[in-house]
């Protein structure tokens, strides 16, 4: 069994335990066995046993010594299917060690999930039935946030591939570290506010205000040196309804990016994504392709496709570099244009 923690990686095993931790050298100890796994160890072992000895007298076997050998290769291979069954319905119950933390053929049933926001962390208990929604909704409640349309949970999973958590699926049902105490997960604003200074709750604003920072120094936001400078400056003075003023004002505020392809066409082009639609530039040129024109958003394995409401137009089809990729466009471009026709319903 293997377990993923925030800060390390434990490995536990029927005779030995590794951790690693804060990148320090491997540290393996002798696992101290219950009863329960002890007997699973014990059937293991035996049943190597009987399927080496299977083996041996299979081949005796085909040298004719003894018409009789086939008979007990037969049984001595029974017991080896017997033995290993039976480690398999034992091993369950050794989960009630300190490690694991459950009961005998019960995992735990809850868990612990440290928040991570910029500002206050918060680690909340959660039970294996909870929806990525009312996970959010418990989150958001423990800020004193009351809006969480704009807001969702990030986290990585076992290859360290980052994931916005689903709000119709139960939290542990999706790609989250399967054995990690807490979890971790990072609250990320998701859809930008258009107008984030006129927002009433100052911790939103402040979620805004780090995540357009954050942004700015990656280069992800792409921004005019000098309201660079002036943004910079505001951030030292920790002036967040200044800055939010400031940025809310920039052409690529609120806008995600994706790296895509075209059809038949190799070169990469940045597709951008915003509450009024899509847009992407090739040879100087900006193409654009707003909501209001928009019919339907499809995703075809690693392809986007946006279909227009004007029959005179072909399907725009964006193809990502895998699935995962796609899937991940796709989800934000779904959760923007919802917004843009919520917000425009007749």
């Amino acid at each position: 069994m293997k377990g993923l923690y925030c800060f390390g990686d434990t490995r536990l095993g029927l005779l030995w335990t590794c951790e690693t931790l804060y990148n320090r050298s491997q540290v393996c100890y002798a696992t101290s066995l219950g009863g329960a796994w002890l007997v699973t160890l014990g059937c293991v072992l035996l049943g190597c046993l009987c399927v080496t000895a299977t083996i041996v007298l299979l081949a005796l076997s085909h040298c004719r010594l003894s018409t009789s050998i086939m008979t007990y290769a037969r049984w001595v291979g029974f017991s080896a299917m017997v033995l290993f069954c039976l480690a398999a319905v034992v091993f369950p119950m050794g989960f009630y060690v300190e490690e694991i933390g459950g009961e005998p053929y019960q995992l735990p049933n809850s868990f612990q999930i440290r928040v991570i926001t910029g500002m206050q962390d918060v680690t909340i208990a959660i039970d294996n039935k909870i929806l990525g929604s009312e996970f959010l909704l418990q989150v958001a409640s423990e800020l004193g946030i009351d809006d969480t349309q704009w807001l969702g949970l990030q986290y990585s999973d076992l290859h360290g591939r980052w994931w916005w958590l689903q709000d119709h699926k139960k939290v542990l049902a999706q790609k989250v570290r399967p054995i990690a105490d807490p979890l971790i997960m990072f609250l990320k604003v998701r859809l930008y506010p258009p107008k984030p200074s006129a927002l009433n709750d100052t911790t939103m604003q402040r979620l805004v205000f780090l995540q357009v920072q954050s942004a700015l120094e990656v280069g992800e936001l792409m921004c005019p040196s000098p309201r660079k400078g002036t943004l910079a400056s505001l951030a030292r003075q920790d002036s967040v309804l200044l800055y939010l003023e400031t940025a809310e004002d920039l052409e690529e505020y609120g806008t995600w990016h994706f790296i895509v392809t075209r059809p038949h066409d190799p070169i990469p082009v940045r597709l951008s994504i915003n509450l009024t639609g899509f847009s992407f530039t090739l040879n100087n040129r900006k193409y654009e392709f707003p909501f209001s024109e928009i019919e339907s958003v499809k995703i075809k394995k690693r392809k986007l496709v946006l279909r227009h409401t004007s029959k005179a137009f072909l399907d725009s089809v964006f193809e990502c570099p895998d699935h995962a990729h796609a899937k991940e466009l796709y989800q934000q471009a779904v959760l923007h244009r919802k917004f843009y026709l919520a917000k425009n319903a007749c």
